[in-house]
């Protein structure tokens, strides 16, 4: 699984594999653990990748999105935990389709803290990332 970070608009994207999807949701649904990331991937057009994404539950009433150096941290009570990981395993049934789910906090959200980092869930095989991004790009260049 990738975490890209893209300092620009100060949000993070996730991409990774429908198994590395329902995996990490077993793992939010357990309330806490760790996993590394593929840290040193070429995460192009992205600024750069996280190494890992933490998973803490507190007692607080909403959940935590929030970078800590280079992890991707998730915090949070029981409930809503549950939510996020009903999300991932969305996700990792639209194998394929190409979408994406936002994660993006406002005043008053139910689930999410309004202090909260955005973060972007795609469906897996979606977007390009490195060279298949750049080889992407180039194709969309008009002919000259």
């Amino acid at each position: 699984m990738i975490v890209a970070l893209d300092r620009r608009f100060g949000e993070m994207s996730i991409f990774g594999t429908a198994a590395e999807y329902r995996r990490f949701a077993d793992l939010v649904r357990a309330g806490g653990g760790a996993v590394d990331l593929e840290a040193e991937a070429d995460v192009d057009p992205f600024d750069e990748p996280l190494a890992r994404i933490v998973v803490r539950r507190t007692d607080a009433t909403t959940v935590t999105l929030a970078r800590e150096d280079r992890d991707l941290v998730l915090s949070g009570p029981a409930e809503h935990l549950h939510t996020i990981a009903h999300i991932f395993d969305e996700s990792a049934d639209q194998d394929g389709a190409g979408g994406n789910v936002h994660l993006d906090p406002y005043p008053g959200h139910h689930y999410l803290d309004e202090r909260s980092a955005s973060v972007i869930l795609n469906d897996p095989g979606a977007p390009r990332l490195g060279a298949a991004y750049r080889e992407w790009l180039a194709e969309q260049q008009p002919p000259q």
